[in-house]
């Protein structure tokens, strides 16, 4: 506009200078519209008063060309060409100021003085009427360019909005969005979101060719650089997964979406794509899949464990009732009872991490129990390792005392075994809040309020492969006849099953950590129940029907209890059990049954049996988790003795719950 206003003014001089050769005409008319220049382009002024400056000084060179042409009506025409030209501005005020002026020019010195506005006799005539008439060409003249220019704005306007909307969503979404040449050495565009994903500034990468391609990691970028080549030759996939160095050496796995541009002649112009950082997912499905790992060795660790039971309880039971009738060979007969109860030990490992074990969990004070267990843990950690035990009080769990006191002693003794040079154990507890964020441990417990019993040592340390194996069975970095692999195993199941949650941090050379998460719980500790009698023998003359579907097992307990004087009525399962009550008329006083059973389970025999012999007792046998002896819908009415079992608790424990 300043230059349309500067070259009108010179214009003007020249016109003026040649028409009339009148050189100071010339100056004034000239200068009149340079004065407008000059206040259009004051630096000091404001915005709209620099416009309407620039507004009426090129409607006063209309006016000048049109007194200087003698009203020719070619020069009105000027006017017209000048209005939308002030509509650029897009201010009401410097335009209904122009327009203001181009009335009044035409109002006042065309009535006053028609012949320097119109050069035709008819104008001079009524010119009332021609101003009128000029004033409808302007008006309608100002009518189209203000239309045009709300239209614009309206248009500017949507655009923005548009704009803005990309921006936001653009700049708040979870995942870098980019735009780079085919070759990725620069970015064109790169989203705010770079910062946190690659660990560089949109702006540096913008501004710093190759920077991408230097942050691939080093295994991954040939492959990456490839995938992206082939991409753009159109023969590869637009999905591709990398991993980046950021600084700091944190390595972020990524993946890229990517579309091509390409222009007419289908070569590539350009890439547009979307990165994430799947870290965090990625680490999720990594412990997702150990999670499922563990739980399917659980459950072959318990199925095993099972069935041992069954095998060790004949051997148990067998040699206990043999040194009872020999007692010249109690010497090999101990022997062979005590490898038995080794054995024993090891299946309830087994099933304690495969979460199969039978639990009696009560409220106590976990700080209380950890202290009861310091003059244990004095005998089991040499003199050469430092202690400290802060236990506060008040952190009550619901668990298995006992259960608990072998994680304990386990995680002593692990932390012990690798320390073979000396350090310090420290064992503390705090209360903790996990949430749903929390990242940095073992899937397994929910979000909540817990009790984090920590044991930390300064030992060897682990790397990550062994980490993630400490808890399988049988796995061990201890030498051969050092460790039997389960006791870390030990600890797993027992935490799982009490809805509790592990989580380890190691570093070689540094020490472990062990975390221990347990629900927290605000009633006060169990009092301490006294234990019952395990091996009381009298003898009875009760009758008992006993079904369990392993014969040598069934025929082991048969020879027990009828040895102690009861009457047995054998069944192989649950369905010759059913038909076995039906026949017999006398009462039964005490049913024996396995757990685990095909066609019927021996809950479902038990509830069966109940319905129609409600003052009958119930033992149950099983090798497997209170899970299903506590299931829900199932009669909680009945006692149970866990496999393997020796005669005389088998015979105690019916003797006490026939009362």
């Amino acid at each position: 506009m300043l230059f349309i206003l500067c070259a009108h003014a010179v214009g003007i001089f020249l016109y003026a200078l040649l028409r009339s050769g009148d050189l100071l005409h010339a100056v004034v008319e000239g200068g009149v519209v340079a004065v407008g220049a000059m206040l259009a382009s004051w630096p000091r002024a404001g915005r709209r008063f620099r416009a309407v400056s620039a507004c009426v000084g090129l409607l006063t060179s209309s006016g000048i060309l049109v007194h200087l042409s003698g009203g020719y009506i070619e020069m009105h025409f000027h006017f017209f060409v000048m209005a939308p030209l002030m509509a650029l501005y897009q201010d009401w005020v410097p335009f209904l100021a122009a327009i203001t002026y181009v009335v009044l020019h035409h109002g006042t010195v065309g009535v006053l003085d028609p012949g320097q506005v119109y050069n035709h006799a008819a104008a001079w005539a009524s010119p009332w009427t021609w101003a009128a008439i000029h004033g409808v060409f302007v008006l309608g003249t100002s009518v189209v360019s203000c239309i045009t220019w709300r239209l614009n704005e309206i248009a500017s306007s949507e655009a923005a909005a548009s704009a803005q909307r990309f921006h936001d969503l653009v700049q708040q979404l979870d995942a870098v969005v980019w735009e780079a040449d085919p070759s990725m050495g620069r970015f064109t565009f790169v989203s705010r979101q770079a910062e946190r994903v690659f660990g560089f500034s949109a702006d540096r990468l913008e501004d710093e060719a190759g920077l991408w391609k230097r942050s691939l990691h080093p295994d991954d970028r040939d492959r990456t650089i490839a995938a992206y080549e082939a991409c753009i030759r159109g023969v590869g996939e637009n999905q591709i997964a990398y991993r980046i160095t950021a600084p700091g050496d944190r390595v972020v796995h990524i993946s890229d979406v990517v579309h091509v541009v390409r222009d007419e002649f289908g070569q590539a112009r350009r890439l547009l794509g979307v990165t994430v950082d799947t870290t965090d997912r990625l680490t999720l499905e990594e412990q997702l899949r150990q999670a499922q790992k563990m739980d399917a060795i659980g459950r072959l660790a318990g199925g095993v464990a099972h069935d041992f039971n069954n095998l060790i309880s004949i051997i148990i039971g067998r040699a206990d009732m043999l040194r009872a009738a020999n007692p010249e060979l109690a010497g090999p007969l101990g022997l062979i009872e005590s490898t038995a109860q080794r054995a024993a030990s090891l299946t309830r490992q087994l099933l304690a991490f495969g979460r199969q074990q039978v639990l009696q969990p009560c409220v106590l004070d976990l700080g209380a129990a950890v202290k009861n267990l310091a003059p244990m843990l004095r005998r089991v950690i040499r003199e050469d390792i430092a202690r400290r035990i802060d236990a506060r009080a008040g952190c009550f769990v619901e668990a298995d005392p006992v259960q608990i006191e072998q994680v304990v002693i386990n995680l002593v003794v692990n932390s012990r075994d690798a320390m073979p040079a000396g350090g310090r154990v420290t064992i503390d507890l705090a209360h903790i809040e996990l949430d749903a964020r929390t990242t940095d441990r073992r899937i397994g417990a929910p979000p909540g309020r817990y009790v984090a019993l920590r044991v930390a040592d300064t030992g060897q340390g682990m790397d990550a492969a062994t980490v993630k194996r400490i808890f399988e069975p049988f796995f061990t970095t201890k030498d051969v006849g050092k460790g039997t692999g389960l006791g870390l195993a030990t600890v797993y199941g027992v935490v799982t099953q009490s809805n509790g949650d592990v989580d380890v941090e190691s570093t070689p050379g540094k020490g472990t950590v062990f975390t221990i998460y347990l629900p927290r719980v605000d009633a006060p500790a169990d009092a301490a129940k006294p234990v019952a009698a395990a091996e009381r023998s009298a003898p009875g003359t009760e009758t008992i029907l006993l079904v369990e579907d392993e014969s040598e097992v069934r025929a082991l307990v048969n020879d027990v209890l009828s040895g102690r004087g009861y009457r047995v009525l054998m069944a192989d399962g649950p369905v010759e059990a059913l038909k076995l009550a039906s026949r017999t008329h006398e009462p039964i006083d005490l049913l024996v049954t396995d757990v685990v059973m095909p066609d019927m389970n021996g809950l479902a025999l038990a509830e069966r049996l109940l319905a129609d012999r409600p003052e009958m007792k119930v033992l149950y046998m099983t090798g497997y988790s209170n899970d299903v002896v506590l299931a829900p819908g199932t009669p909680q009415a009945g006692s149970l003795i866990e496999k393997p079992f020796t005669p005389r608790q088998l015979s105690g424990r019916v003797r006490e719950v026939l009362g």
